[in-house]
């Protein structure tokens, strides 16, 4: 099961929005967004999703390197968080 674009599709605009800022602010960090908020920016990528699944549950979010080049990574949940 793939998640599709448009799923993300209001995260992955406010990511586009706040890069400036995040660049300015937390390059290199994580940034975990959901619908239009950016909800905080964490060290690692974990950490970052981590702190999705406890905030948000077993809904999409997006999680993303803040920086000039993107790196695609890939991750579909499949409801084994409790």
């Amino acid at each position: 099961m793939q998640v599709m674009p448009e799923t993300l599709s209001e995260e992955i605009r406010t990511f586009k929005q706040e890069h400036s800022h995040l660049m300015a602010t937390a390059r290199g960090k994580w940034a975990l967004v959901h619908d239009s908020s950016v909800l905080g920016v964490f060290d690692s990528q974990m950490q970052a999703i981590e702190a999705g699944y406890a905030q948000l549950g077993n809904v999409p979010f997006l999680v993303r390197q803040v920086c000039r080049a993107r790196r695609i990574h890939e991750m579909v949940s499949f409801g084994l968080v409790e």
